[in-house]
């Protein structure tokens, strides 16, 4: 009988060494990129706080770009973050409101306006880092319109959310859906990341790489719309597809549709190594199974 327990536990621990292994190098990328991220982001305290779990997920969905590129796409991701969240929460009039997506437009157009706002700076930054790759030229253009129509949409369910608050009528389902494509930031994002980390060898797969990112915008939207109906107490004028009358059933379907779509749509570029494909796939399967995880409900 002793044998045998012997024998148990030495299996045991042979596959628990083999288990803590094969999750060592994901470990080992997680830290290399939260210290690269804590080192930049040193000059903006506003974006401290998103370090660790961008690292993480930046880690998970780009396990094979290196460090100095996993920290130049994180970048928009941070700066979104962070903006997204200290703006939902602001008491700021509309018109200091358009004033602040007024400045971030003329940043975005090659403006140096950073001075005294940390987000203005970050703008600064990650523009400059565009601008100094050659596929800001071919691309640059629509990373520009998708930044535009994420402030937009930003804008549009700030209003909403206002009016609802007034009691006033909601917007349709439809005319919502319209704006959540954008609201996500999806496109303004990694067709940022696309111009600082590929090639011109990407130009072909340009077409494929958007509508993947539409469906990667409205799953994310969705599933952050699920997780956020009873987080959202601390918002300004708060808009989720939930408070305008949506089945949960509904929209957990929609969201497994938007993911089954965008892994469809990527996966010929998968198979050919594009990394921002690989990166968009895992990325969304990261971000709507941590929402569901988070919000009590289901995804397929």
């Amino acid at each position: 009988m002793t044998n045998i327990h012997v024998e148990v536990r030495l299996n045991d621990e042979i596959d628990m060494a083999a288990e803590v292994s094969s999750f060592l190098p994901i470990g080992i990328r997680v830290t290399q990129l939260t210290r690269a991220l804590e080192e930049w982001a040193t000059p903006y305290p506003s974006i401290l706080p998103y370090v660790v779990p961008v690292g993480v997920a930046h880690s998970f969905s780009w396990p094979g770009m290196a460090t100095d590129d996993l920290v130049r796409g994180a970048k928009s991701t941070m700066w979104f973050l962070a903006g997204d969240h200290i703006l939902d929460r602001s008491a700021m009039s509309m018109s200091e409101f358009e004033g602040v997506q007024a400045r971030y437009r003329a940043i975005a157009d090659g403006a140096r306006l950073g001075h005294g706002d940390e987000f203005a700076t970050l703008l600064c930054e990650i523009r400059r880092d565009l601008s100094q790759r050659p596929l800001f030229h071919a691309v640059g253009s629509l990373w520009r319109e998708a930044f535009d129509r994420n402030l937009d949409a930003t804008l549009y369910e700030r209003i909403a959310g206002i009016d609802i608050r007034c009691g006033k009528a909601p917007p349709s389902i439809d005319e919502y859906l319209r704006y959540a494509r954008w609201s996500f930031g999806g496109d303004f994002i990694h067709l940022g990341r696309l111009i600082l980390t590929e090639d011109r060898d990407i130009l072909p797969w340009l077409c494929r790489i958007r509508i993947a990112l539409r469906h990667y915008s409205l799953a994310g939207r969705l599933a952050n719309d699920l997780y956020g109906r009873s987080h959202e107490r601390d918002d300004f004028a708060p808009l989720n597809i939930m408070m305008l009358g949506a089945d949960p059933v509904w929209v957990t379907k929609q969201i497994n549709f938007h993911v089954d779509s965008c892994s469809s749509v990527l996966k010929p570029l998968i198979a050919s190594g594009v990394q921002t494909a690989i990166g968009i796939r895992r990325l969304i399967y990261w971000v709507t199974g941590y929402y569901a995880s988070n919000g009590q409900f289901h995804l397929s």
